[in-house]
């Protein structure tokens, strides 16, 4: 068991520095401590729920290995964001039945549980993969790795990486193994807003081609912040929205509310594009063109609108992880939304960020969670005083 521990602990310490997305230093002792249970197991069956903005499918993982909780059982229950859920962003981290790993859960509601930490889920017996790689390796170094590590890697920047991991997503390209580009070419669009080729699946041709439009890109693009290859990509994405094919025109609607939420102008299930909605598009860019990703995110906060403030939660997360810490003030004061699932993406954002939670629980009423927002306000207060914002 202590070997296992162990084991786990690099695990969790190999996600913070290898994806740099933590708000603060979190342990990895914390991280396995906070966890109500840790497991390795598989994922037999999924249950789907109806289409809602809230909607939540539960998985039922058969247990492998027990390595925390979860005692005389033999089958756990998880919750995630659905599939048919129509606020969902091609960002969020959802599973399929057939997964199979290591699992770090936190208790939820009516005896399910959480996927905490997500990036943390291996396809692979972790325990097996990372024997090699403990201390021993620089992860600036791909040529190092064997590939099953370069798999784990190229997941974690996948959902984590930042700028900074860029030539490595690039480099990785170049791998034969098809999880693997396929993560570096998820990454790098996450990070960039770039697409170099629209197509779901690319023959070998078409692979050299987008590693070759990559590496031309990042040689002329370098030096530019990241804000500006965001807004790069968006006025790409409006002007793909007039195009006559229609598979074009629904992957840049797609596109356009991945990075500014504005789901609305697109009508139900990202259908052709009408003339009115790409007026829309273009009043908008006209109005934010000048404007700061953080004021558009706040505006989506600010929203009347659940679904805007969903998006909103989405995109302050994804920009606190890429540096701007000075906005997470707009996910403590989601913990006082109306909504119980707005309150819930809210602090399970916080969580992933900082490693706290301080009791908040969105099935309690907003008199019993005052305490919990108080610490929060004064977390904050803690943290201006301290210069980590």
């Amino acid at each position: 068991m202590k070997i296992k521990i162990l084991i786990l602990l690099f695990i969790f310490k190999t996600m913070i520095y290898a994806g740099n997305a933590a708000y603060q230093d979190v342990s990895p002792k914390t991280l396995v401590q906070d966890a109500d249970i840790i497991i390795s197991g598989e994922i037999v069956k999924i249950l789907s729920s109806n289409p809602d903005v809230t909607a939540m499918d539960t998985g039922i993982i058969a247990i492998d290995k027990i390595l925390k909780g979860a005692k005389n059982t033999s089958f756990i229950r998880i919750i995630y964001p659905g599939k048919n859920r129509t606020g969902i962003s091609p960002m969020d981290i959802t599973f399929k039945s057939g997964d199979k790993g290591l699992w770090m859960l936190k208790s939820y509601k009516n005896n399910c549980f959480r996927v905490y930490h997500p990036d943390c889920f291996q396809k692979k017996d972790a325990e097996l993969i990372i024997k090699d790689i403990i201390n021993k390796k620089s992860l600036n170094k791909i040529k190092q790795y064997n590939p099953e590590d370069k798999l784990i890697i190229s997941k974690l920047y996948r959902h984590e990486g930042t700028e900074e991991t860029l030539p490595f997503l690039i480099d990785m390209l170049k791998e034969k193994n098809e999880q693997i580009f396929s993560n570096g070419r998820l990454g790098i669009y996450r990070i960039t807003n770039q697409i170099f080729i629209d197509k779901d699946t690319l023959s070998l041709k078409e692979k050299n081609e987008f590693i070759k439009l990559c590496r031309s890109w990042w040689e002329k693009n370098s030096n530019l912040p990241r804000e500006q290859w965001i807004k790069n990509g968006i006025i790409r994405d409006i002007q793909l929205l007039k195009v006559k094919d229609e598979t074009i025109s629904k992957r840049a609607a797609v596109r356009l509310i991945d990075y500014t939420g504005q789901y609305g102008f697109t009508g139900s299930g990202f259908a052709p594009q009408t003339e009115a909605a790409i007026g829309k598009w273009d009043r908008w860019w006209e109005k934010n063109a000048n404007r700061h990703q953080e004021d558009w995110a706040e505006d989506l906060i600010t929203s009347e609108d659940p679904y805007h403030r969903h998006y909103g939660i989405i995109i302050t997360t994804e920009l606190i992880k890429f540096g701007n810490k000075n906005i997470i003030n707009n996910l403590i004061k989601c913990l006082m939304d109306p909504y119980p699932q707005i309150q819930e993406d809210a602090i399970e954002s916080l969580y992933i960020l900082t490693g706290e939670n301080f009791g908040f629980d969105s099935r309690k009423t907003a008199e019993k969670n005052m305490e919990s927002i108080k610490q929060w306000m004064n977390w904050r207060e803690r943290i201006k005083k301290k210069k980590d914002l």
